[in-house]
């Protein structure tokens, strides 16, 4: 599973999301306190709204900058 960093940039795979809300930036990482192994759930920014996302519901979004 991919680890994810404030601020890259993703899309969100799966579920029924609107189109302006499948694009967007990593805003924070939530850790997880206890003693189970559960996926990272990040908040993603959408223009001005947020979400909570689980890394499984995620996949780093590439632009033409990042090729070079």
């Amino acid at each position: 599973m991919h680890k994810f960093e404030v601020g890259d940039r993703v899309e969100v795979i799966g579920g029924f999301v609107g189109p302006d809300m499948k694009e967007g930036t990593i805003l924070r990482i939530l850790p997880h306190s206890g003693f189970l192994e559960r996926p990272a759930e990040y908040e993603v920014l959408f223009g001005l709204k947020t979400a909570l996302h689980y890394g499984t519901q995620l996949r780093p979004l590439h632009t033409a900058l990042d090729e070079h």
